[in-house]
């Protein structure tokens, strides 16, 4: 309802009864970071992550913070401790992989994208997102196979047929 600072004093109490609190501590971060007030969201999530080491969420929301916030190389070890906990949760692979290719790691991007495509095959966003990656690195019948996914998943979507088009034409 967009009532910041009654959320804020709400959750503050809670956590001013209980310490231990993280649910509340991590409604908190999030609401911080709806603000852009992203230093006091990454205090709070690394008390989580101190107070419950083993809580994959809170290395993936810490990771997506952190990256947000420009510091790509610092996010990786946070996706890395995330997937530890979380090794079956396809949107890490997918965000890690964005943070890879946005760092010029082709490799260690294209990985990612298979892996969170291996978990979710279906997924839209995982299949267009390793094309872009293929598409930058001039690896255009890898980004075919994948255009033909989405256009076999979507056949009815124009804009997947029309990028499918155009990688065929640009092979040839």
């Amino acid at each position: 309802m967009k009532k910041w600072g009654k959320a804020e004093k709400a959750y503050r109490k809670a956590l001013a009864k209980n310490p231990h609190f993280n649910e509340a501590r991590i409604n908190l971060a999030d609401l911080y970071n709806q603000q852009g007030k992203n230093n006091k969201a990454e205090k709070l999530l690394k008390t989580v992550v101190r107070q419950e080491p083993d809580y994959g969420p809170a290395y993936y929301s810490l990771a997506l913070l952190v990256a947000q916030k420009g510091r790509l190389n610092v996010s990786i070890g946070y996706f890395k401790e995330a997937v530890k906990r979380m090794p079956e949760h396809a949107r890490i692979y997918y965000n890690w992989a964005i943070v890879y290719q946005k760092l010029h790691q082709y490799h260690n991007s294209e990985q990612k994208y298979l892996k969170a495509i291996h978990i979710d095959p279906n997924n839209t966003d995982y299949q267009y997102g390793i094309i872009t990656l293929y598409l930058q690195n001039k690896k255009l019948k890898m980004a075919l196979q994948h255009a033909k996914k989405l256009v076999e998943m979507h056949p009815d979507n124009q804009r997947f047929r029309i990028l499918m088009e155009r990688i065929e034409n640009n092979i040839r």
